[in-house]
């Protein structure tokens, strides 16, 4: 079925297939289409009110009842514009990626690869089902900084391929050397 096409709306008491008569797929819009819109994309959303001297966000909303409403979307401020995740109800932002290629979680001015911010106590949780859980950090050159914990809950440093602290389960610091 295709519903009735109003000025801005369609109604339709089923399915509606834009691109396609084939409307027998679960979803209640199927959008098919070779990409010859937009830059290659098969749907375009956009909010005609952005403007460079405005606030606003054209994307979709990820509803159902009950509980919360979702969205992502292009977000503009003002002269710049992010790609963004949030909490359609209230509406919160939770994540975005700036026009730069940060992305941010929990702040919405991201001004690193990785910007991870908020009132927590842990800001970062990782988790392994692995007995060693590690952190790697590295440049162009070698590894710069490693550090993590074994299955025996010691927590070490690492730099330059070799082990430069270690703190063990028992609370000794050894520097250098085995903590005894």
């Amino acid at each position: 079925s295709y519903g009735t096409f109003k000025t801005g709306n369609v109604v339709a008491t089923t399915r509606v297939g834009i691109g396609t008569t084939n409307t027998s797929t679960a979803a209640q819009l199927y959008v098919a289409g070779t990409g010859a819109v937009a830059s290659n994309s098969i749907m375009y959303v956009r909010d005609t009110t952005a403007a460079a001297t405005n606030t606003s966000t054209g994307g979709i909303i990820f509803g159902s009842s009950p509980g919360n409403d979702y969205y992502i979307g292009k977000r503009n401020d003002l002269s710049t514009s992010a790609f963004v995740f949030g909490e359609a109800n209230t509406p919160t932002e939770f994540a975005r990626f700036s026009s730069g290629g940060a992305f941010g979680i929990g702040t919405t001015a991201p001004t690193a690869k990785l910007h991870v911010g908020g009132t927590a106590q842990n800001l970062l949780y990782l988790q392994t089902t692995n007995t060693e859980a590690n952190i790697r950090c590295d440049n162009s050159v070698a590894t710069s900084v490693f550090f993590g914990a074994t299955n025996g809950a010691n927590f070490f440093w690492n730099s330059g391929g070799l082990e430069r602290m270690r703190l063990d389960s028992s609370g000794n610091l050894g520097l250098g050397v085995t903590p005894s």
